[in-house]
């Protein structure tokens, strides 16, 4: 599921997983539903992707926890002799999961009750007392996966799970020519450039890089690229302070974006918390230097696992702190480049479909074990 045409990209490491199963022969169905969109169906060679007819309310939706579109989600389900189900996230589409009564697998990609935190609201925190709900009804034995640590253990301690969360990353493939973008960068003459990629919500702090970012007198201009990025978002935070160095760029597509981020100096993302950092991963992946903030969860995770990039505390920092952390990153270029290979092999298709193959394999030996004891 790529982006689409409105900038969002939420689906992107189901697809790319997807992807790689179906590279190492495996059959697949994609049972989903989209707020607002009909249903559509689409099949190909061991592939099938079912999108049911979703709401356009999210009130309606949470008000029965999704049961108009986890019945017809579910109905989809049964008419496919699948051998494992795979749910992603741990909200309806676990609930309809944990009604076919197949071995099952979850990987877990955000902390309920942390994104509740962030964003209020009594839609949000209906949705993390889903979560909890289906934590109640989820078997010992159901293999759960984590997209990173730290994501892991705040939904274990969340929804106290005295069992184990495995963790197995994100696939994150970038496909540039890494070598001419590399080439790029060192072009005498060529704009210098920093990159963000967010969006304008308040976790993702983009309005406080850029206030913070504008009085600190470095050479190189930051560039903002991805949905609500633009001009009218630049005029909002322009009313506190001068932009004197900042670009703002809008949504782009996934290409543009990847060759932009390919030329930048440095990523510099200031996003409050990820529970994976895909955006940090793809910047790894193409040899270039990241700042993310000390707190971010996944974010910082990664930069602690491959020990290069820089974090720092966005909010609180100095700008003298702000500004030698931006250059620090940028004079670690060559670690970031040397280790790229790494990242790039750790989150490579082939690699996560092996481990998620042994997941479903422990998953479907669980189940037949389970069965047998009844017996």
């Amino acid at each position: 599921m790529p982006d689409d045409e409105r900038g969002r990209n939420y689906g992107a490491p189901v697809g790319a997983l997807c992807t790689a199963l179906l590279r190492v022969g495996l059959s697949v169905t994609v049972i989903t539903h989209e707020r607002g969109l009909p249903g559509l169906t689409l099949r190909g060679p061991r592939i099938n992707f079912i999108r049911v007819a979703s709401r356009a309310s999210p009130k309606l939706q949470i008000a029965d926890f999704f049961a108009q579109e986890r019945r017809a989600m579910k109905r989809a389900a049964l008419a496919i002799d699948a051998d494992v189900v795979h749910a992603h996230w741990t909200y309806e589409w676990q609930r309809v999961a944990l009604d076919l009564g197949l071995p099952m697998v979850v990987t877990i990609h955000d902390a309920p009750w942390t994104v509740f935190i962030q964003n209020r609201g009594p839609y949000w925190a209906l949705r993390a007392l889903h979560s909890l709900w289906n934590r109640v009804r989820t078997p010992a034995h159901t293999q759960l996966v984590g997209v990173s640590h730290y994501v892991s253990d705040r939904w274990k301690r969340q929804h106290v799970w005295p069992g184990d969360v495995q963790v197995i990353p994100n696939v994150v493939e970038v496909e540039v020519d890494m070598e001419d973008l590399h080439q790029d960068r060192g072009v005498v003459g060529s704009e210098a450039f920093l990159l963000e990629i967010a969006d304008s919500s308040r976790r993702k702090r983009s309005h406080l890089l850029a206030a913070r970012y504008a009085r600190l007198g470095l050479p190189w201009v930051m560039e903002f690229a991805g949905k609500g990025l633009d001009e009218s978002f630049r005029a909002r935070v322009a009313k506190r302070a001068e932009l004197p160095n900042i670009r703002m760029r809008g949504p782009l597509a996934r290409g543009a974006t990847m060759k932009r981020l390919a030329q930048a100096r440095a990523h510099v993302h200031a996003s409050a918390e990820e529970s994976f950092g895909l955006t940090v991963v793809e910047s790894l992946i193409l040899g270039v230097p990241v700042v993310v903030d000390t707190k971010s969860g996944g974010a910082a995770e990664n930069l602690k696992k491959y020990n290069v990039g820089v974090t720092v505390d966005f909010r609180r920092a100095r700008d003298q702190e702000l500004t030698a952390a931006i250059s620090q990153a940028i004079e670690g270029a060559p670690l970031v480049r040397q280790m790229a290979p790494t990242v790039r092999s750790e989150h490579s298709g082939p690699t996560v479909a092996a481990r998620y193959i042994k997941v479903y394999r422990r998953a479907i030996a669980s189940s037949s074990a389970l069965a047998r004891r009844s017996e």
